[in-house]
Parts: C-alpha cells; structure tokens; sequence
C-alpha cells in the first residue's frame, strides 16, 4: 500500500476486518526501509488501536504496519506495510501557451492547466531551458524582464501572465511545468518536466510603430464612390451607429508592427483594424493609448462617435474600399463617405485610408470636411492616429503614434490614455484636402500652427465672393488669440457681446450686388459679424441674433467697393464648452465665413416699372 503525502501532512491509517476476540494485543511499527528495523512508533497518535495517524511527514520515505500479539498463546503477526512517500508529479503537463497580445515591450501569455495544482512558467531569450528539480522551490517570480537568460515569470494556481520590459522586435522563448506543490517552510515541488503540444513555444515581440509624416494640404481628393466596393456583411444589419464590417482581405501583404497582416475590417466611427480576428469591439470611445483583449491593432483617420448619413443602416454602404493597381504596387483604399456623428446630421465628412503594397506606407486623405454648418451646437473630440497589436490598455512608446495638435504633423505616444482628452480629444477636425502620409521610418518632429495674422484691419483675409450659398464649410478661421482691436465702431446689435478677440476680413464687389456674408459657429463659438465700407470705422451692420455653433447672417444690398468683416466671440475669450458632443472640452474658436453676391434685379424687376417699348 502507498500513501502520497506532501511533508508536513498525516496520514490515518486504518485496519479493517479485524477480530474482537479478546487476549489480543495491538502496536504500530515502523520502519525506514520496510524490510527491517521495525520498532514500536513514539509519536503519532492511536499507536496501540487499529487505526493510527501518523506523525508529520518528513519528506523522505517511511514504513507503517500493524502488529498483533496473542496474550494467551504468545503468537505474533503482522499487516502488510504502508509506504509513506512524497507526491508524484502530474501525469498532464500544460500544454497550449499562447499569446493573446503582443506588444514592442509585452507578452501576455495564456495556456491551458495540466492535471497539477501549480504552474511554473519560464521565459528565455534563447531555447535553452534548465528543468526544476522536484521538490526545490523554482524561485521568486517577475514578471518585469531582468534580460538575464531563464526568468520565472509565474508561480501559482491561474492560465495567464503578462510579461513587460522586453525588447522589441525580439523573440523570446516559454517553457511550462505543472507540478504538485505542498505548502510548507519552504513550499515543495514536484514538476513535470515532459514537452507538451505548444510547451514551449516562442514568441516574437512587434516592432515599434515608427513612422515618418509628410502632411499636404491643397490636395485633389478622389473618392471611390463611383467605383468602390461595398463590405460583404456588418456586425449589425440594423444600425449606421456603432457597426463594425466583416473581416475583408488586403488584397496584398501588408507588413504593420513586423507583422504581416492580409486582412482588416472597417468601423463606422472612422476607424479600421489589423487584428481582425480578434477585434470584435465597435467602440466610439475613441482611446488610441489604449487597447483590450477585443480591439487592437487600429488605424484611425477620424475616430469619433460617428454614424452614416442619416444614422441608418440604409446608408452603411457609404463606406467602401477598393484594390487599385497591380503587383508589386497595389493600393488598398477605405473610404468613409457623408459621414455625420451621432444624433447630429450637420456634418458632412469625407476621408479615407490607403495601404500602399511593398512599401507599407499608410495615408489619411480627407476631402470635404465639413464638421459644421451652423445649425447645433456640438464639439468634436476625436482622434487620429494608430496602435499596435498589444492587448494593453495603458500603451507605451513604440505601440501609439497619435496626433497632439489638430492640422499639423506632431505625433507622440503621449496624451492619448483617456478617451475626450488630450489626443484624444483634437476638437478641430482636419482640413479639407488635406492630407497625412506615414513612411516606416524615423519621425521628423512637425511644427505647431501658426498665429493668426488678422487680428488687426491692416491684415485683413481677402475673401472670394461666391455666387451661390455655401454648401460645403471648408474656409474654416479662428479667432483664438486674437486680441481688442482699438478705435473700432462698436457693434450696434442688441447685445453686442464682448469684442476682445475680434479677426479681420475684407472682400471685394465689382458691380452693385445683393451680398450675403454668412458665419457658421463651431460647438461652443458664438459669433458676432460685423460690416464696415471702411477698416472699422463706418459700421454698416451687425448681427448677433442667435448663439454657440449657429450661424449669424448679413444680407444687404451693396455698391462696388472693399468691405471689411469684423467676427469676434460674443462672450469673453474666443468660446466655451458646447451644449452636445464633447461637452468638457472648450471651443478652440473656429467658425466659416462666406460671402456669395447675387446680381440686383433690372429696373424692371416690378409691374410698375415696366418698360415702354416703341
């Protein structure tokens, strides 16, 4: 008979189907081979009774039996011996070690338990493993690499470890044993030290994302409307709001992070994946810096809380792509068409993605970027950039490549952990016809945008004048430090608000015209216009009708000359926070202006000034 006990544990031993019969006398032996030596035991309890617990096993083997002595007739007899012994290692290693994240500095690690009650995982940066010796302790887990050769990871009971501090783009090795540990002073071992399917295994962390920026502006824009191709199904086939497309091909290796990928799918809040397999998230909570275990590996152009036009599923096929080209220089394009953010149709926006083969660039294109036309008052707070493959949700330097500052080509993995702010929160969206090439590289750091240069008259923008009104908002200025302009007219509407960040613009008429200059507030800008027929002095009009992000017109008729437009925030600074959308994040003191002139009807525009004729 064999007990398997852990040192520190008993063992009661029983004897069954014994006699009643009296002159009998009972004593437990042992011995420490179980061939000889026995002796009466001196510790334990039950040592005269037919059934006996043991003293604390010491680790190293021990023999028990019975010996029963008949009073009456001297005779002697004995059971067989028990063999207390220490565990036996599990029959079933672990096996399966995955990955269910890979980042430039992280592994996070799963794999499915053995017949044991503990895990022991190593990592190596080379596959050489020595095995633990049972019953030694395997040492003091970290999961932070010491880049010191074999590191014990994990020690305990669960399926999972991240490992963080490594090195990027290097790959490292897992070795897992299962064994049976006993508690006690020190806790003992008993490993097994067989292979198993996936047991090792290896693992190569990403490259940073790194990446040069070239941004243009004046680009001509070309959709792919026309021509494009609609994603074959979406997780949902009811809603243009937070809809996320089947897994779609490439059409081309793609190398992103050092991975190559050859699939994506599409999210209708301005985003796409790499990681298809594993992204089933459709979040609007636009969070570059971090990811989960359900969303990785994105590439954001304008990730906002966006919806199709309408936000009806009816539209969603306003989101297309296109394979373009051939091999070796094939071009993959996503496009996001007459795209508006929730429950707020006034916005029309229009960009795309392109992955180029080969030379794995990636681009943001944006055509008409309308984020408001003067009808509610809603702030933006959204985000562009990207991340990489890593399940973390607080990523690092080499795993985020987000953009700080709204129409420039500052990126950092900095300020972009929380979602609607910092990074995350860019209010301001990006310019139309613009556009951002990404080149695996060395990034050139960009520059911040200028200062405005019409704060006073005397620099003034010249306006075209259009023929028509404005259908796209694109001639977006701001007003954000600028300061009081002296020795104005002041504006003679009822509540003339506080003129203390007043811009300048100027427009010519070459013939007698009814002229309409129209100003288009962002979320949290409320505007006040103001015309003169000179640089601030006679004051022809002022209107501040309505409120934040509503639209302030002018309309009068006018003779042949150069007018001055003067547009400031009607309260104090250049705005504040919007009534919808991102509401804790302040105007940054945007808005269009436009002015489109019509020709004044003929003298004989009315019966009563018809026209004699001969």
């Amino acid at each position: 008979l064999l007990y398997n006990l852990c040192p520190g544990s008993t063992a009661t031993i029983n004897v069954l189907g014994s006699s009643t019969a009296s002159g009998l006398s009972l004593a437990w032996e042992t011995s420490a081979n179980g061939t000889d030596g026995w002796a009466d035991v001196t510790s334990g309890t039950g040592g005269t009774t037919l059934n006996y617990t043991t003293p604390a096993f010491s680790g190293t083997d021990v023999f028990y039996r019975l010996r029963v002595t008949c009073t009456n007739g001297g005779g002697v007899s004995t059971t067989s011996a028990v063999r207390i012994t220490g565990p036996v290692p599990p029959t079933t290693q672990i096996s399966a070690i995955t990955s269910t994240g890979i980042g430039t500095t992280t592994l996070a690690l799963s794999w499915t338990n053995g017949s044991g009650n503990y895990r022991s995982v190593f990592i190596n940066n080379t596959n050489t493993f020595v095995d633990p010796a049972s019953p030694a302790v395997p040492g003091t887990a970290a999961t932070v690499w010491a880049n010191a050769g074999q590191q014990l990871v994990f020690d305990g009971t669960g399926t999972s470890v991240t490992v963080t501090g490594l090195t990027p783009g290097t790959t490292y090795f897992v070795r897992a044993y299962e064994s049976q540990r006993c508690t006690g002073t020190p806790n003992s071992y008993y490993y097994n030290t067989t292979s198993a399917t996936n047991n090792p295994n290896n693992f190569t962390t990403a490259s940073p994302i790194a990446y040069d920026v070239t941004r243009n502006s004046g680009i001509t824009y070309n959709s792919i409307q026309p021509t494009g191709i609609n994603f074959s199904s979406w997780s949902s086939t009811t809603s243009g709001d937070d809809n996320l497309s089947a897994a779609t091909p490439i059409g081309f290796d793609f190398v992103y992070q050092g991975r190559t990928v050859n699939s994506f799918k599409a999210c209708t809040n301005g985003w796409l994946t790499l990681a298809p397999t594993t992204t089933t998230d459709n979040g609007f909570n636009n969070n570059l810096g971090g990811n989960s275990s359900t969303r990785q590996a994105v590439i954001a152009p304008f990730w906002e809380d966006l919806v199709v036009t309408g936000q009806t599923f009816a539209n969603i096929n306003n989101i297309k792509y296109e394979l373009s080209g051939t091999a070796p220089n094939r071009v993959l394009t996503v496009e996001w068409s007459g795209m508006e953010t929730f429950n707020n149709p006034g916005p029309n926006l229009n960009f795309q993605v392109k992955l180029y083969e080969t030379t794995n660039n990636i681009e943001f294109v944006y055509g008409n970027m309308s984020g408001f036309d003067g009808t509610a008052d809603y702030g933006f707070a959204y985000s562009v950039g990207m991340n990489g493959f890593s399940t973390s949700s607080s990523l690092g330097t080499g795993d985020v490549f987000a953009l700080q500052n709204f129409n420039t080509k500052i990126f950092a993995a900095t300020n972009a952990g929380s979602a609607n702010t910092g990074a995350n929160g860019l209010n301001v969206v990006p310019a139309c016809n613009s556009s951002l090439l990404f080149t695996p590289g060395t990034y050139t750091a960009g520059t911040t945008l200028p200062a405005i240069t019409n704060d006073e008259p005397t620099g003034a923008i010249g306006l075209a004048v259009g023929s028509a009104p404005p259908t796209e908002f694109c001639d977006l200025y701001t007003s954000s430090g600028a300061t009081a302009s002296t020795g104005i007219t002041t504006c003679t509407a009822g509540t003339p608000g506080a003129a203390d960040d007043d811009v300048w613009f100027r427009f010519n008429v070459s013939a007698d015209a009814n002229t309409t200059i129209t100003v288009r507030g962002s979320g949290g800008y409320n505007p006040v216009v103001q015309l003169f027929s000179d640089a601030g002095i006679t004051s022809l009009a002022c209107n501040n009708a309505t409120g934040s992000g509503l639209t302030e017109n002018i309309a009068l008729n006018l003779t042949a000359g150069t007018y001055f437009i003067r547009v400031y925030h009607a309260g104090t600074g250049s705005g504040t926070t919007p009534a919808t959308g991102a509401t804790a994040i302040t105007s940054a003191g945007n808005f269009y202006i436009g002015v489109y002139s019509t020709p004044l009807p003929p003298a004989n525009d009315d019966i009563c000034n018809a026209t004699s004729l001969t």
